[in-house]
């Protein structure tokens, strides 16, 4: 098997920052790991260094991805003759919370999925809970007045908000009841 982490900006052939610690690790222990320029994906000038082997499987270690951009990785790891550990449907099923909400619904709070248009307040509105946890279908709102809302005029307020900070909505609106949870517990 082969890690594959980010590379560094300005240093194509080093790992990320972030990711060097894990990087230097497994190879000290005999992993193979390699890098690759996320941000080069999908030009037709992106490659692994050191490369893939034919049918070597391949485990991405790295930055969440959006998923055009997952599955550039995963066609570039393919077009190696590498194999992805985790296929596009896979990262999708476990990136976005729609994927795996099911599965963990006994465990986890109250969910709601809506498209992000310009029926999201009337829908909100229909529900009757006190407090909303809002997010995409992938991250909250880490900056403004954060990830909670007590109206379903801040609901809208706080994707705006997550519209104009990351760009965008990755997938959805996902609107999580808040609950109070044993403050002693993860």
């Amino acid at each position: 098997m082969r890690l594959l982490f980010p590379s560094h900006p300005l240093h194509s052939q080093q790992p990320d920052d972030s990711y060097l610690e894990e990087f230097t690790a497994f190879r000290q222990v005999g992993v193979s790991c390699s890098v690759v320029d996320i941000d080069a994906l999908g030009n037709g000038l992106c490659d692994v260094r050191p490369a893939i082997g034919a049918g070597e499987p391949v485990l991405y270690r790295g930055w969440m991805l959006a998923p055009e951009r997952y599955r550039q990785l995963t066609q570039l790891i393919e077009g190696t003759g590498g194999r992805p550990v985790t296929s596009f449907e896979n990262y999708l099923r476990c990136h976005h919370l729609p994927g795996w909400y099911e599965a963990c619904r006994p465990f986890t709070a109250e969910t709601r999925f809506f498209s992000d248009d310009d029926e999201l307040l009337h829908k909100v509105s229909c529900l009757s809970w006190e407090r909303f946890f809002v997010k995409d279908f992938v991250k909250s709102n880490s900056t403004g007045q954060g990830s909670i809302a007590r109206s379903p005029e801040e609901v809208v307020e706080i994707v705006s908000q997550i519209r104009s900070h990351r760009g965008g909505i990755e997938g959805g609106v996902a609107l999580r009841r808040v609950e109070d949870y044993d403050e002693a517990s993860e």
